[in-house]
């Protein structure tokens, strides 16, 4: 039998097995639904989602769902048997990449400031909860997969970067130590971020036990993008909400990895993003971003390896 069920229809009789009848169900992509609830809710409303997983996150699933609801997460429920899903309610608000080009704008930053400090702050705390709560003994910064990959798209600064720079990001990424591991959410880009104004809200869980320098990495690489993405922003401001979200993260009492080890991790990050925008993307958010961020990448590296001099 297949890990995911083939059709929309085989969706609504597994999630029916597990005591979640749906009126109506639609494919939102590649193992995730959204459907509305017959005489259901979560999080206060009838929509909600369903994400498929592959069996091998069985214990990592359950493990978050007890905490899910203190992490940022909406209210969700794990359907198991055949196959293995979540299903979570809907989150408020809207994902900081519609907030912060409009928070940024002079003028109005002033007006709001303190909401989006205190949201970073919350985002930090959240991760700080999830990573205190199933930490385990560090583990390699990046596996060697990896590794590898990272080795593989340096291709794309070859000819924009100085060569001693391209030396040290490759010395950087096959780096031998270790931080800190935990379950992490995965990708923490700003469009996956939702916020109501008061209260933070985390979706697309994707369940991997790994070195929380990739979760800090993610948060920062977003943000820093996104303010590059707006000439009118000040760097003061992504630096407050830098500050904050460490400060957030601080209170709950897991250390934080080492510089280095978050800036190997950014820089995999901005090299898989030059990688993806070297195909043909298929999602618009990508389609849009990839003619003005290669430069803004670049610049992102070359700073996060000067930084480290």
């Amino acid at each position: 039998m297949s890990e995911y069920p083939a059709s929309t229809a085989d969706v609504k009789q597994f999630c029916q097995s597990g005591g979640f009848d749906f009126v109506k169900l639609q494919k939102v992509r590649n193992r995730l639904y959204q459907g509305t609830l017959r005489d259901q809710q979560l999080e206060n409303s009838s929509t909600v989602f369903v994400k498929f997983h592959p069996e091998s996150k069985r214990q990592i699933l359950n493990d978050f769902v007890e905490i899910a609801t203190d992490v940022g997460h909406p209210e969700c429920s794990v359907v198991d048997g055949d196959h293995l899903c979540l299903i979570m309610g809907q989150a408020s608000g809207r994902p900081l990449s519609t907030l912060l080009p409009i928070a940024f704008v002079p003028g109005i930053w002033g007006l709001r400031q303190g909401r989006y400090e205190q949201a970073y702050n919350q985002l930090g705390k959240q991760l700080g909860v999830l990573h205190t709560a199933t930490r385990r003994a560090p583990s390699p910064v990046m596996p060697e997969r990896k590794q590898n990959k990272a080795l593989r798209n340096t291709k794309y600064v070859e000819g924009d970067l100085p060569d001693s720079v391209i030396t040290t990001i490759r010395s950087l990424v096959t780096d031998e130590r270790q931080a800190p591991s935990a379950i992490t959410y995965g990708d923490r880009s700003p469009h996956n971020i939702y916020f109501d104004g008061s209260t933070v809200s985390q979706i697309d869980f994707a369940g991997k036990r790994r070195s929380t320098a990739y979760e800090h990495a993610s948060v920062l690489v977003g943000l820093r993008l996104m303010h590059k993405r707006l000439p009118y922003a000040s760097s003061g401001d992504k630096s407050t909400l830098e500050q904050c979200y460490w400060n957030g993260y601080n209170q709950a009492g897991i250390e934080i990895p080492d510089t280095k080890s978050i800036a190997i991790w950014c820089l995999y990050l901005y090299l898989n993003l030059l990688s993806l925008y070297s195909t043909e993307p298929s999602s618009l958010n990508t389609k849009l971003t990839q003619w003005v961020d290669a430069p803004k990448i670049r610049d992102e590296i070359r700073r996060t390896v000067e930084n480290l001099s």
